[in-house]
């Protein structure tokens, strides 16, 4: 039973990241780019509009794209706002240091080019600490922070440089392997 129950948790988890892939990309008035803090170039877009901006932040390894149904409803009301983060989606990078201290700033600097003022950052998964990032970097326009499937795993980030070693290393030498281990110990 638990292998069959582990195998249909496994399967949903691999359609949800393929459903990254798979809704239309069209959007709002065409996709427009800014530098991050260091540099890459982050792709985003915006439609609706009102005071209050409501800003869609992807979860690990997808795009904007997982957000096309919520965009699409709620730029009815309000001004939304998507961003791929550095290396995902239609974003380039020249980032060396991927961290969420670093997508926050992908964030924020999306935020600053549309000038937004009263901002709501909605994070999904790795995208929840991303927005907190962000928040700390927008200070008073972030008036609220929404985490979908966000910091709710055991999961401890690796702090010292023996933890990110073993974290890392794995990943390193077989990167099949390790995606693998990682997602199966999800479930």
């Amino acid at each position: 039973m638990t292998k069959w129950v582990n195998g249909i948790f496994f399967t949903f988890f691999i359609a949800l990241l393929s459903a990254c892939g798979t809704q239309p990309a069209s959007f709002g008035s065409g996709t427009k780019t800014v530098a991050s803090a260091d540099g890459s170039l982050i792709r985003y877009d915006t439609k609706g509009q009102g005071r209050l901006t409501i800003v869609f932040v992807h979860c690990w390894t997808c795009s904007h794209k997982f957000w096309t149904p919520q965009l699409e409803y709620f730029a009815k009301q309000y001004q939304v706002v998507w961003v791929d983060l550095a290396g995902h989606g239609e974003s380039g990078s020249h980032r060396e240091q991927y961290t969420m201290q670093s997508f926050g700033q992908d964030v924020a600097a999306v935020v600053q080019e549309t000038n937004a003022q009263q901002v709501v950052l909605v994070g999904h998964s790795m995208g929840g600490p991303v927005a907190l990032e962000a928040a700390k970097l927008l200070g008073d326009r972030a008036i609220g922070i929404i985490g979908v499937d966000t910091f709710y795993t055991p999961f401890t980030y690796p702090t010292t440089a023996e933890q990110i070693e073993a974290f890392a290393g794995p990943f390193r030498e077989d990167y099949a392997k390790a995606s693998q281990n990682m997602v199966q110990s999800m479930f």
